[in-house]
């Protein structure tokens, strides 16, 4: 009885929301559950396994519309879906398993470049290094300016004192 004034009520929410109308089909009454020994008439709305149907013709080609299946013969019935209004949002859902780990992505393009980095300490001295080979001989150098002109045996003699110079001797006068 509850379901019969349940789908009673869609019945006349139907008829507000499609101004008596469907698909052309007018509205004409709420007959209830579907009954196989009923014949439906154009605009009749039945029930059947949960649903609601429009009954779309009295009858095709002299077939009327008696013990026709409401859930199998489009020609003779339209289904009618109901939306209600949205009820509350349900509590929020346990946190669901982590999923497999995805595949590597594609590279990315080139980045740009980085700002210079600070300098690094100085390094520790390294090993002394082999004596390197020596260098060719050089070129001779240019003839040097002439000298002043040295001193005389007689003025080398007044400042040596006459003595042995170099385990050279020499005679001066007189003297060995």
């Amino acid at each position: 009885m509850y379901a019969n004034k349940k789908l009673l009520f869609l019945f006349f929410i139907i008829l507000l929301r499609t101004k008596n109308s469907l698909g052309g089909v007018p509205l004409t009454s709420y007959e209830g559950n579907w009954n196989s020994s009923i014949q439906y008439k154009k605009g009749s709305l039945v029930s059947y396994e949960g649903k609601l149907f429009l009954s779309k013709v009295t009858s095709i080609k002299k077939v009327k519309n008696l013990g026709i299946d409401p859930g199998n013969n489009p020609d003779f019935w339209q289904t009618i879906n109901l939306s209600g209004i949205n009820g509350d949002t349900g509590p929020k859902g346990d946190t669901g398993a982590t999923g497999p780990k995805g595949d590597a992505g594609a590279t990315g393009p080139k980045g740009d470049t980085g700002a210079v980095g600070l300098q690094g300490n100085t390094g520790a001295q390294g090993v002394k290094g082999d004596i390197g080979l020596t260098g060719p001989q050089g070129v001779a150098g240019l003839q040097g300016p002439k000298g002043d002109t040295g001193l005389s045996t007689s003025q080398f003699l007044s400042v040596v004192g006459k003595k042995y110079i170099t385990g050279m001797t020499y005679v001066a006068d007189g003297y060995e």
